[in-house]
């Protein structure tokens, strides 16, 4: 643990300076209880040395008076036994010195055997401190992380919804666009809006019907903007023969990709993507026109009618329209093409300068945290 001085600034580290004071008052503890036995042991033993030398040397001296008399060999006897007691008081001496030693040792020892154990101690605190705050840091992090997860998962039920939204509303915009690209590109035509509800199609495509007595023929249209379902062409079928008419025409924003971006079913009956709704309609509504007035020019001639519908059915009629699509196509994915370049550069752009700004923030941040006080607010952190 780290504590900073209030005046100067400075930091230091206070379990560090906490542990070296308990083994620098444990070792003061320990030299003096030490020193205050082997004074004590030191001044007993000289204490009793004294004693007994001086009670030895005045018996001595009265023995040597007293028997001053019996002669050289009793005096002789004597020095001899008081050498010999010396002899043992100097190894009793050394006997003392020894353990006094070995208490030294026996001091050293624990002093050592204190100061690993307050190392290990305070090793084992800073691992206890490290673990806590690991587990902490681990908790807030998977804290961080589901809640990052409930956050996409929020996120991606939110972009789920506002890209489904109403079926019902995609459908009608995409019905109300291709009604309005028929009436801008065929004005001789009269499209007719089925009623919400009504049974049958979207829209019905009166081909000329607005230039002459009788319409020269009929497209019947049925628009989708939802996933895929095959079913939408038995009921596209069923609703042309209803209405009699001459195609039927199923415009969907979402096509197998076998499909391509436009298909020819059996029985007059197609599938297109919608940018190529007005396209496929010319060429539909070209056919129908031809033997519309084949019909008109030879009404004798059923053979002549039989032949034009045929081509209109056939497959080099369904050639010349994949052709045609083919080329939009191209040109339609060079065009976007340029576009998605343009658009990666852009954002390639704007993520550089949202890396830029977010270095600057967490700078002038680190900034604030250092000097312990607010900076004035930037133009850029108010952007931010």
């Amino acid at each position: 643990m780290t504590i900073t001085c209030p005046h100067c600034r400075a930091s230091f580290d206070a379990e560090g300076i906490i542990a070296r004071e308990a083994e620098t008052l444990a070792r003061q503890q320990m030299e003096k209880e030490y020193a205050d036995k082997l004074a004590a042991a030191r001044s007993e033993a000289r204490k009793n040395f004294e004693r007994e030398f001086e009670r030895e040397r005045e018996q001595i001296r009265k023995d040597l008076l007293a028997e001053h008399e019996t002669g050289n060999a009793r005096q002789l006897a004597e020095l001899k036994a008081l050498k010999q007691r010396q002899t043992e008081d100097k190894a009793e001496l050394d006997k003392l010195l020894s353990e006094l030693l070995q208490a030294n040792k026996d001091k050293e020892k624990a002093e050592t055997e204190a100061r690993k154990k307050l190392i290990l101690e305070r090793d084992t605190i800073r691992k206890e401190a490290k673990a806590e705050a690991a587990e902490a840091g681990r908790l807030r992090l998977l804290e961080l992380e589901k809640q990052l997860s409930d956050t996409k998962t929020a996120l991606e039920t939110a972009k789920q919804k506002a890209e489904q939204g109403s079926m019902q509303t995609q459908g009608e915009v995409l019905e109300l666009d291709i009604e309005a690209r028929l009436k801008a590109a065929f004005p001789a035509d009269e499209i007719a809006e089925v009623r919400k509800g009504a049974f049958g199609a979207d829209v019905l495509q009166y081909i000329e019907k607005n230039i002459r007595a009788d319409e020269a023929g009929l497209i019947v249209w049925e628009c989708k903007n939802a996933k895929w379902n095959g079913e939408w062409l038995s009921k596209l079928k069923s609703d042309t023969a209803d209405k009699h008419g001459d195609a039927g025409i199923l415009v969907s924003v979402n096509m197998p990709e076998s499909y391509g971006d436009f298909f020819q079913t059996a029985g007059n009956i197609y599938v297109v993507k919608p940018k190529l709704a007005e396209t496929v309609a010319a060429l539909i509504r070209g056919a129908v026109i031809d033997v519309a007035r084949a019909n008109e020019g030879q009404k004798n001639s059923a053979d002549k009618a039989v032949q034009l519908y045929n081509y209109m059915t056939g497959n080099d009629f369904r050639g010349r329209i994949n052709n045609i699509v083919d080329y939009i196509r191209t040109m339609k994915e060079d065009i976007d093409k340029q576009r998605k370049s343009m658009t990666r550069f852009f954002n390639k752009q704007e993520e550089a300068l949202r890396l830029t700004a977010e270095q600057f923030v967490g700078m002038y941040g680190k900034f604030e945290a250092i000097g312990q006080q607010e900076f004035p607010q930037l133009p850029i952190l108010d952007n931010e």
